[in-house]
């Protein structure tokens, strides 16, 4: 039992190294930005084309 939990030990941190020294933050690109201005921009417009579309259609039958 005790040999499972110390390999189990030693499986998640050979992991959680590895993970974490594989993990590389994306880059800031001039792409990336603008995408996320976009979405920014238009994200009031997909929330309410949203709940016009699904509130009907998820709620109609719970009011009725």
């Amino acid at each position: 039992m005790k040999s499972l939990i110390l390999c189990n030990s030693v499986i998640e941190h050979v992991l959680t190294t590895t993970t974490f020294a594989l993990y590389k933050p994306t880059k800031n690109t001039e792409e990336l930005r603008l995408q996320d201005m976009l979405v920014n921009m238009i994200s009031p417009y997909i929330g309410e084309d949203f709940n016009n579309y699904y509130y009907p259609e998820v709620f109609g039958p719970l009011a009725s």
